[in-house]
């Protein structure tokens, strides 16, 4: 299988979430992967994540690795809310 490093910005950055943040309750929701875990609150998942223009950078590039042209169709599997 090829890979192909894309560019993606990743934080350098640790991300700690601190002790007794997010309840059994909290985690029940997030397990669900509905609502609760991709816009309530932060304690339930990501918290209300929102697109941020990060991929404006990086598809350029892939469209010249793959040859994509706007008649090219492209299947994403397994992209959870799809942003």
């Amino acid at each position: 299988m090829e890979q192909y490093d894309i560019g993606y910005p990743h934080s350098n950055s640790k991300r700690i979430v601190k002790r007794g943040v997010r309840t059994i309750q909290n985690r029940k929701k997030a397990f669900q992967l509905g609502y609760d875990y991709y816009d309530g609150s932060r304690e339930n998942g990501y918290g209300g994540y929102n697109y941020d223009g990060r991929w404006l950078k990086i598809i350029p590039s892939v469209i010249r690795r793959y040859g994509l042209t706007n008649d090219t169709t492209v299947l994403e599997i397994g992209c959870k809310k799809g942003l």
